[in-house]
């Protein structure tokens, strides 16, 4: 549909393969960053939940491991994140910016599918996991399913931020 109006494309617009890199490297950044925010929450919640959950090495290595996906996650996906939007807003050429908006909304649609999905799966464990633990079912413990919320909120921070911000 971006295309109807424009007649037979001869040549790629240009700078379609940093475009392209940009906004890859950008959404891998952001799930990066994701990940370790799910982890720290996850982790954290697990440790409040139970002292047992996780032995103090546990606690620290996932500490360690989720501190480290988000600054590496966040410097990933600022800068190239700042960079495509950059170059999104200096487009003179209109075949450049039909090419450059439409990755622009497939990063956005992809992004919002994979934290809905991910919201969706956490919540089922989230929610299926407390009422097995209200219905009283034997072996269900808290530190079993409240770390979901990790996931859970991340996620939906993650589609709101897109929401707002795009």
């Amino acid at each position: 549909l971006i295309f109807r109006d424009v007649g037979a494309r001869l040549a790629v617009a240009p700078g379609a393969g940093r475009r392209q890199y940009l906004y890859i490297a950008s959404f891998v950044g952001f799930a990066t960053l994701v990940i370790g925010l799910a982890l720290l929450v996850s982790t954290s919640i697990a440790r409040a939940a139970s002292e047992d959950a996780l032995g103090d090495d546990g606690y620290r290595m996932a500490l360690a491991s989720s501190v480290a996906a988000i600054i590496i996650g966040a410097a990933i996906w600022a800068y190239h994140w700042l960079r495509a939007d950059r170059r999104l807003t200096g487009i003179t050429d209109d075949e450049e910016f039909r090419a450059t908006f439409f990755l622009h909304r497939a990063y956005l649609y992809t992004l919002f599918g994979v934290s809905w999905i991910a919201a969706f799966l956490a919540g089922m464990w989230f929610l299926g996991g407390g009422l097995a633990n209200a219905f009283g079912v034997e072996g269900v413990e808290p530190v079993g399913w409240l770390p979901a919320l990790g996931p859970l909120v991340v996620a939906l921070l993650a589609v709101g931020a897109h929401y707002l911000l795009s």
